[in-house]
């Protein structure tokens, strides 16, 4: 999978972890269902975490590259084009 498929997707299941725990919060009645609902959403944020750090990494030396940069164009660390 190319990095930035795999970045996209990791922020996409991240924010669909974070609409979660909104709704749980907002829209389950009851407590322990509510917070089942959000515990779900929470797990979900984590996985996209954890794909993100799997993906967001140079294909050329492996190291993770600076998540708040989008549009690299460099890798930092090695200075290969990545695309």
């Amino acid at each position: 999978m190319n990095f930035r498929k795999g970045r996209n997707i990791a922020w996409a299941v991240w924010a669909i972890g974070c609409v979660a725990v909104i709704l749980s919060a907002l829209l389950i009645p009851g407590e322990g269902a509510k917070f089942a609902g959000m515990i779900g959403g929470v797990v979900i944020m984590v996985v996209g975490a954890l794909l993100l750090f799997q993906y967001w990494r140079c294909p050329h030396c492996n190291e993770v590259l600076p998540i708040r940069e989008p549009k690299i164009q460099f890798c930092p660390y090695c200075g290969e084009k990545l695309d």
